[in-house]
């Protein structure tokens, strides 16, 4: 909705990237030189081997989002870095990074509009600037729940404590996103990783303890670890029976 929309209002031209050739970055190239595309959202591996690969892209901004960016740069495009879960229907923060300008460590930057984003501990009370805790969402976009899970609902939504109506009088949803975050020293939200044992791998959300205890159950396994190795490659490591233990 956010990529077409916007655009379509607006009097623009959107194009879906045919499914046969978004891992291919010579073939995405083409085909932004050929419908004269000048901006466009992708998932963040994408849109970093694009910025990293070609320096001679024809469009004026490129979006990221699914996991941590790091490592890109462009002199002509300006770079923006979208965060939000799924749960809060789905950026809820975005940072622009200007053409020619190189960021060490980029933040998500701040809340999109109507929105709130909070630093809590694990007592549920506010942090202040600098301390990291969890992340928390709370505003208009906020789901309502998981589908037919109310004990898992419970633990992830609930009634904001620190905004407490919206215009029409309503309580404010608050979602507990369960990333490591914090407000930098320029007002902008870091994000610094997980609280729990989920990691996101190509946009992806996977629980490790799942991989771990479904890769038990087979027949020899004793001992699992999985985790993902240099942020690329999701790894089982495991040990085996010996057939007489």
């Amino acid at each position: 909705i956010e990529d077409m929309y916007p655009v379509l209002t607006l009097g623009g031209s959107f194009h879906i990237m045919p499914t046969e050739i978004r891992k291919d970055l010579a073939a995405i190239r083409e085909f932004l030189f050929e419908h004269q595309i000048t901006g466009g959202g992708y998932s963040t591996a994408i849109a970093a081997l694009l910025l990293n690969t070609y320096d001679d892209l024809p469009v004026r901004f490129i979006t990221a989002g699914g996991e941590k960016l790091d490592g890109v740069y462009s002199d002509h495009i300006e770079i923006i870095n979208v965060y939000g879960p799924t749960e809060c229907t789905d950026d809820t923060s975005y940072y622009k990074i200007a053409p020619g300008k190189r960021i060490d460590n980029i933040p998500i930057g701040k809340s999109v509009a109507n929105n709130y984003n909070f630093i809590v501990d694990p007592q549920g009370r506010l942090l202040p600037q600098g301390i990291p805790g969890e992340l928390c969402f709370a505003g208009i976009q906020v789901g309502r729940g998981y589908w037919q899970l109310p004990e898992r609902t419970a633990q992830a939504f609930c009634d904001c404590p620190f905004v407490k109506n919206d215009a029409y009088g309503r309580p404010v949803r608050m979602y507990h996103t369960g990333d490591l975050a914090r407000y930098n020293a320029d007002g902008q939200l870091e994000y610094l990783g997980r609280i729990d044992f989920q990691v996101k791998l190509r946009g992806y959300r996977i629980e490790l303890g799942e991989i771990e205890s479904r890769a038990a159950q087979f027949p020899g396994i004793q001992q699992v670890v999985a985790e993902v190795y240099k942020g690329q490659t999701l790894c089982l490591y495991y040990t085996v029976f010996d057939g007489k233990t």
